[in-house]
Parts: C-alpha cells; structure tokens; sequence
C-alpha cells in the first residue's frame, strides 16, 4: 500500500538523462483467464517511440517477464515503476482498477494515484461481541486488521 508522502518521494525523482517507466495496468481476474493483460501491455509498448523503446528496451522486457510469471499474486490492477539503469522498481498491487496507460519520462508518472488518494477515503470498521473487538481499516478495496 502507499500513501501520500510515499507518492511525493517518487515525484522527486528526476535523473536527468535516465528514463523512467510508468505502467498502470489492469489484471483482474477476467484479464488473468485469457493472459489478455500480456496483450494490452504489448499494445502500450507498441504505442511508445522507437527513442523510448530503445532507452528502456531492458525495462520493458523485465516488466513483461514479471507480468507471465508472478500473475497469481496480483489483485485487480498493478503500478510499475522501472530504471533499470538506477536499479529502481516500485510495485503496487491494488484492489480498484485502474486504466491502462505506459508512461516514458524523467520522473515518475504518480497522477492516477494522486487522485485514487483523493477519491478514495480511508475508513474504521470494529466489529465487538461479547469477548474481544476487533479493529480494521478498509482503503481501496484493502482491509487491514490492527
């Protein structure tokens, strides 16, 4: 999970020549049945520049492997952040979807995430009965217990 203070970290980030990759990718679970995912991200990739493709050509192809192997711990949509070249890789797996989109820049693209914060608002759930109570926090589609 994250949060607003982990978004304004990333949003720091700048290496000047060094790009980095965004992907906001949808992998529900009707997505997993069929690997449609794999084809989506194929088709972000082939929207890029060539320039992009090629500076981030070793990004992008760890990205892809990542998403044919760990596909059975993901929950609706996953957040990349890949450089290769700085050995950066942030990983947020969500319950709410997200749309598709592959972003190719000096920072991290954190916008969509901003506004899931914005939108979506952290809650209490306490359930009591006669022996204990227990104490959960439900934020985007994630319940924790405390």
């Amino acid at each position: 999970m994250f949060d607003r203070k982990d978004l304004e970290e990333l949003e720091k980030i700048k290496w000047n020549d060094i790009l980095v990759v965004s992907l906001f990718l949808n992998v529900s679970p009707q997505e997993r049945k069929k690997q449609a995912y794999i084809s989506k991200f194929k088709n972000l990739v082939k929207s890029i520049t060539e320039e992009n493709y090629n500076a981030c050509k070793e990004d992008i192809e760890k990205i892809e492997s990542f998403l044919q192997s760990d596909r059975e711990s993901f929950k609706k949509s996953i957040v990349i952040y890949s450089c290769s070249k700085k050995d950066f890789w942030v990983r947020y797996d969500l319950n709410v979807e997200v749309n598709d989109n592959l972003i190719i820049y000096k920072t991290p693209f954190t916008s969509p995430l901003f506004d899931l914060l914005d939108n979506y608002q952290k809650y209490g759930l306490l359930l009591v009965d006669k022996r204990a109570a227990r104490v959960f926090q439900v934020f985007l589609g994630d319940i924790e217990e405390y």
